[in-house]
């Protein structure tokens, strides 16, 4: 998976995400806290769409038989826009994040997982 970024941000947070917190939204992140194998209370503060596009990039690789997921973050923010929150993501699996590496975030029983961040060039046209 890959999550292409200029300036704007992953979206909501887990605790905006959760007002109103209905069944379904209970259910769907207790889905991807177990696809992504966290387990325990979540930071209010971490992006729900890190954990979304994550988890998105396991499951397509489990349907495919791949051996390898990755999400990566494709950044054309000239000062990193919103990285401290990808960082703020990789912490759950004890990872400093770096730009430009991928960072192994689970060696699962079929599929690894890794997560980079990469920066790109902002062309004007």
């Amino acid at each position: 998976m890959v999550e292409g970024k200029a300036s704007e941000s992953f979206g909501p947070t887990l605790g905006d995400w959760r007002n109103n917190d209905s069944e379904g939204k209970k259910k769907r992140l207790a889905y991807l806290q177990k696809k992504l194998q966290l387990e325990g209370e979540l930071f209010p503060d971490l992006r729900y769409q890190l954990f979304h596009r994550t988890a998105s990039s396991l499951i397509v690789a489990e349907q495919f038989h791949a051996t390898s997921a990755i999400m990566l973050v494709h950044s054309f923010s000239e000062n990193d826009d919103w990285f401290d929150d990808y960082s703020n993501f990789l912490s759950l699996y004890g990872q400093k994040a770096q730009i430009g590496r991928l960072h192994e975030l689970l060696e699962g029983p079929s599929v690894r997982l890794y997560c980079g961040w990469a920066k790109g060039v902002s062309q004007s046209c």
